[in-house]
């Protein structure tokens, strides 16, 4: 017994140990990262009305010690369906779509980048699934990938004006340069830029109503995988509650004294990043702060509206909230497989 006591302590010192080495208070140290430029550009695609994107960031590293050097960033994007990815600088020496709780690309970088360093990120990608039908009205409702823990200096999103209806909604009205609209502003922490767009249906060629807006992140042969790693989990542990329920000695469980068993589960949640945004409805989930004439404040948390990219800027050595993505929502799995 005085074993059994004393490995369940070495157990808990170690989980603990782990736990507090990898919670971090960023706002205690300050901030990691600035980001100096991030310029979005989006040219609707008139046939199917998918997206290209290109986005251009200048990234600047602050702290290398907290998290080491900057050697990779993710940024957030609506939905999984991401093609087309390419990537224009040379600094990026891979660039992919990357699920973490959330759709992402992930852009590996050229080295290790440290305190003072800038880096230069170029890359573009298709996204599909990002408009709504409302009778002969299109509309798009994007707002970019922002960052919790970054500011942002100078944040410009670039829209194709032709054929451009309305500007339904706006946090802040845009200006008119070279053939597109664009919204200019700087941004504190959890700020983006809002775009509502309205279009007349008969300016694009083909547009399917089966892809309209969705915010999954996750395709079917993921989800089917993830299932199949769980379930096979879940087949171990069953098979050894099984196998030591049939090695218990029956003098131990049968001699009239009852042990109370406490199981203690540790949570923690690292200082970087999840913001998920948006459920299944379309709802909210803790919005962030929209940008509005010169106000930047910013709040706790992180969400967005509807076909936004949210959540940016991952980082070499963050950890990842819910590792295995056992979150799941059961009819989110349902529409997936529908799907």
């Amino acid at each position: 017994m005085r074993k059994i006591r004393l490995l369940f302590i070495c157990v808990l010192t170690f989980v603990l140990s782990l736990a507090l080495l990898s919670y971090r208070k960023v706002d205690a140290k300050g901030d990691l990262d600035e980001i100096l430029d991030y310029i979005i550009t989006v040219d609707p695609d008139f046939h199917d009305g998918s997206l290209k994107i290109n986005i251009e960031l200048k990234w600047k590293v602050l702290d290398d010690k907290t998290d080491g050097p900057l050697s990779w960033v993710k940024i957030g994007v609506p939905n999984f369906h991401v093609d087309a990815l390419k990537a224009y600088s040379s600094s990026i020496k891979d660039i992919s779509y990357y699920e973490d709780n959330g759709a992402f690309i992930r852009l590996d970088l050229d080295k290790k980048y440290y305190q003072d360093e800038i880096v230069e990120m170029n890359f573009s990608w298709v996204q599909s699934y990002m408009y709504f039908l409302e009778g002969n009205v299109v509309r798009y409702d994007y707002n970019p990938g922002y960052f919790s823990d970054i500011k942002v200096d100078n944040c410009k999103v670039r829209w194709l004006k032709k054929d451009v209806q309305d500007i339904a909604e706006s946090s802040i009205m845009p200006e008119e340069e070279d053939g597109y609209y664009v919204w200019s502003s700087s941004l504190s922490y959890n700020q983006y830029i809002k775009v509502n767009l309205l279009y007349d249906k008969t300016s694009f060629l083909e547009l399917d109503p089966d892809k309209q807006y969705t915010d999954r992140y996750m395709s079917t042969k993921s989800l089917v995988m993830m299932i199949s790693v769980l379930g096979g989990l879940t087949l171990v542990v069953i098979g050894l509650c099984i196998y030591s329920l049939s090695k218990r000695d029956p003098y131990l469980t049968e001699r009239g004294f009852i042990t109370s068993h406490h199981h203690i589960f540790i949570n923690y949640y690292p200082r970087h990043y999840y913001r998920s945004g948006v459920s299944s409805t379309g709802e909210p989930i803790n919005p962030p702060v929209t940008v509005s004439g010169g106000s930047h404040s910013g709040s706790a948390g992180c969400a967005c509206a509807c076909a936004c990219a949210c959540a940016g800027g991952g980082r070499a050595g963050c950890s990842m909230k819910d590792f295995y993505h056992t979150n799941l929502d059961s009819q989110k799995v349902l529409d997936i497989l529908d799907e």
